[in-house]
């Protein structure tokens, strides 16, 4: 039995032996006496060498740096002296019993060949990145050691920014991790947009990633109860990522066939443009002597009553005349008829002008329906069915859940087609007016003919009545002059019968005209507004596609160039670490940072203290080593 206890004594004091006999050196080489001088006259100075610095740092919680210390590791391939540079505080030599000599910010090191490890406690208290830890419980601010315990709603908002007067290169190229540990037993409804957040264990690890060049804003959110929390964990090392460029030559090939396609819109529109400017100059045109033209309506239907009553009272006269001449021959005042030749003429003069104005009017007339007629006829050509109305309408029409008309990059086309759509349906009404009263319009021209014939028949007979009644009375034949003046009149009579039954159905046709009309001058009225209004949002769309145009021309290389910038700004293959510690230090490998926070712990409830404890024995004393 005894045996047994000293074989468990003996494998117990061993390891404890080696421990003591590991840490007793490194303590002892914290002394920073300088080295003897044997070493430095046997040992060459080397300068093949490379360098790491692990910087490590402790926060306080609200983020305030409390310290800074260096672990520096040397890598040679022979044994000798290196000099490091960095004022530190205090140095501790972590491999070998060797001492350090520190003096002015040198760092004398006797090397061993292979890794040479020693930590530097700097006397600045400062980092590249500042951090601001702030939190919240249901709302209040509270510091973290309030939070021990504690149970609500969490929330932990970290910022993190640059140093000034730090090495800039740091803060430009180097990325951030930031993990906050939360137990998963006592944390629910974890909420945090910018981090992944990952299980390990039974806790809930959240982590939020800084990039290079960019400042930090981050929040996390959770319901807590018995709150407590490990440190928060930072790590800052350079960023490095294999980014492979991705082949765009499809792409930007694509963007050339869009850039070709948006030129050839640009050139399409502006062809519309023009040929609308065209039809808004037709269109005026149109409208002005449409104006015009009901203008004289207006005027021939007001005058046409007293037109048609002249008409019947000339009638009337013929017809009394006539009768007269027939039944009282032989009671006739002769010295009247010689100036009856004259008066005939004066009539006939009259009715010639008559007709001569009446042939305008017609000429006129057929001037502007062949014109009207053939460009009204043309929308037959161009007329969209039912179907593409309606769908043009439904484009138009606000959408029930967004309110939008048509999808943002089509928004501005939406004032334009709601004017291609008003200016369509008032040329579609002026058309169906135009049908509705084209019989009436296309027996205008027949009807004004008929209207001239007869009066130019009139107008003969009179100017062949005056022929053969001066010439009756130049021949002192008044019988003959009677004669004649007798068939005349009655064949004038019987002509300006049918003069006057064509006059009466031409007024009345005129009154119907006229009302006609006034709708259709009304929609040509508005098919110059509607083509005047689309002149403007032709003209706007010209200047919007040119403007695209010319933003999209070069789209190709602006894209490609938008890449290579966007690839340059996380590609920092061309970075090479610089020592945090010093600037004078070279053949730096490796620089990464490790900083945390103090975590919150619920306190732990004391054993009450009794006066009767038992002192320890040997052994206990000694397992307490291990403890």
């Amino acid at each position: 039995m005894k045996k047994r206890i000293l074989c468990l004594l003996l494998a117990a004091v061993l390891p404890l032996s080696c421990f003591l006999a590991l840490a007793l050196p490194v303590q002892a080489s914290e002394n920073t006496a300088p080295a003897s001088g044997t070493d430095s006259a046997v040992r060459p100075a080397l300068d093949d060498f490379t360098k790491d610095e692990v910087v490590y740092s402790k926060l306080s919680s609200d983020g305030t740096v409390q310290s800074v210390y260096v672990v520096n590791t040397i890598y040679t391939k022979e044994e000798g002296l290196v000099t490091d540079y960095g004022a530190y505080s205090l140095v501790s030599n972590l491999t070998d019993e060797s001492g350090i000599r520190s003096e002015n910010g040198e760092n004398i090191l006797t090397v061993p060949g292979g890794a040479f490890y020693y930590q530097g406690n700097l006397d600045t208290n400062r980092l590249p990145w500042t951090y601001t830890i702030s939190y919240r419980l249901d709302g209040v601010a509270v510091t973290a050691d309030r939070l021990a315990g504690a149970s609500g709603r969490l929330s932990l908002q970290i910022h993190t920014a640059q140093t000034p007067g730090i090495d800039a290169s740091f803060f430009e190229n180097y990325m951030m991790q930031i993990t906050v540990t939360l137990d998963g037993q006592l944390s629910r409804n974890i909420s945090a947009p910018d981090a992944s957040i990952a299980n390990a264990g039974s806790n809930k690890q959240i982590v939020f990633t800084a990039l290079p060049g960019k400042e930090g804003d981050f929040s996390l959110e959770a319901d807590v109860n018995d709150f407590a929390m490990d440190g928060i964990m930072i790590a800052a090392i350079p960023f490095s990522m294999a980014i492979e460029l991705p082949d765009t030559s499809e792409m930007t090939g694509d963007m050339s066939e869009l850039s070709s396609a948006i030129g050839r819109l640009n050139q399409g529109v502006s062809d519309l443009s023009g040929g609308i400017r065209t039809l808004l100059d037709g269109t005026r045109d149109l409208a002005s002597g449409s104006s015009k033209f009901q203008d004289g309506l207006h005027k021939l239907d007001q005058n046409s009553d007293t037109l048609q009553a002249a008409s019947s009272s000339i009638l009337d006269a013929l017809d009394t005349i006539t009768s007269s001449l027939k039944e009282q021959t032989a009671s006739l005042d002769m010295s009247s008829l010689n100036q009856l030749p004259g008066a005939l003429r004066e009539m006939s003069a009259g009715l010639n002008q008559a007709v001569g104005g009446l042939t305008q009017l017609r000429d006129n007339y057929k001037l502007a329906y062949d014109a009207l007629a053939p460009a009204l006829d043309a929308l037959d050509d161009n007329q969209l069915s039912p179907q593409e109305l309606a769908f043009l309408q439904a484009m138009l029409a606000p959408d029930p859940d967004t309110g939008n008309q048509l999808p943002p990059e089509l928004a501005p086309l939406a004032p334009i087609l709601q004017k291609l759509v008003n200016t369509y349906t008032s040329a579609m009404t002026a058309k169906g007016t135009f049908d509705a009263v084209k019989e009436a319009f296309s027996a205008v021209d027949t009807t004004l003919s008929s209207l001239i014939t007869p009066l130019d028949a009139i107008r003969s007979s009179l100017s062949t009545m005056a022929d053969g009644i001066g010439q009756s009375l130049e021949d002192n034949d008044v019988s003959s002059a009677l004669s004649q003046l007798t068939q005349g009149l009655t064949d004038l009579s019987s002509n300006y019968s049918s003069f006057h039954s064509g006059l009466t159905s031409y007024v009345n046709g005129v009154s119907d005209l006229s009302d006609a009309y006034d709708i259709l001058n009304q929609g040509i009225g508005q098919l110059s507004e509607g083509t005047t209004e689309l002149n403007k949002g032709g003209s706007q769309l010209k200047s919007g596609t040119k403007e695209l145009h010319m933003n999209t021309k070069d789209l190709p290389d602006r894209l490609q160039s938008e890449i290579d910038k966007l690839m340059e700004e996380y590609d920092k293959s061309g970075f090479h670490p610089v020592s945090f510690v010093d600037s004078r230090n070279r053949h730096i490998e490796q620089v990464q940072f490790i900083i945390s926070t103090p975590p919150v712990k619920i306190p732990e409830k004391s054993a009450p203290e009794t006066g009767d404890t038992a002192p320890k024995t040997i052994w206990q004393k000694f397992l307490d080593l291990f403890r």
